[in-house]
């Protein structure tokens, strides 16, 4: 029988909140990740982008407390399109967050995703 006040042998303290990181980015990634996900475009700013991604985007929009109108653009995808755009605008990126500067090239990304813009809306937000 172990002794009880042998401390030897605990975890440490900080292996278990990695672990515990790691497992609730592996939730957020699975969830992200399902079919339905989507990229989205929000202007937060006249100059500013902000480029996220969900699976529920009606209540992605209460959360952020902004109003659909905001949603410039769509495009079916998860987290590894979101990272892809991420970087793809990495020079337009404000700051460390998902913010980014309205460029004639994000301009143009974006123009080209919005054709399909309402029907995405639609889509997301129909449950």
């Amino acid at each position: 029988m172990p002794d009880p006040t042998d401390y030897t042998n605990l975890p440490d303290l900080e292996d278990v909140a990695e672990a515990r990181r790691n497992r609730y980015a592996r939730r957020r990634l699975d969830s992200v990740n399902r079919v339905g996900g989507c990229v989205y475009y929000l202007m937060v700013g006249p100059s500013t982008v902000k480029i996220g991604t969900t699976v529920n985007l009606a209540q992605r929009i209460k959360q952020l407390r902004t109003d659909l109108q905001y949603v410039v653009a769509l495009e079916p995808g998860s987290h590894t399109l979101e990272t892809q755009r991420h970087r793809e605008f990495a020079v337009e990126r404000i700051g460390r967050r998902e913010n980014f500067r309205l460029s004639d090239r994000l301009k143009a990304h974006i123009e080209s995703l919005q054709p399909r813009r309402d029907e995405l809306v639609n889509m997301a937000t129909t449950h």
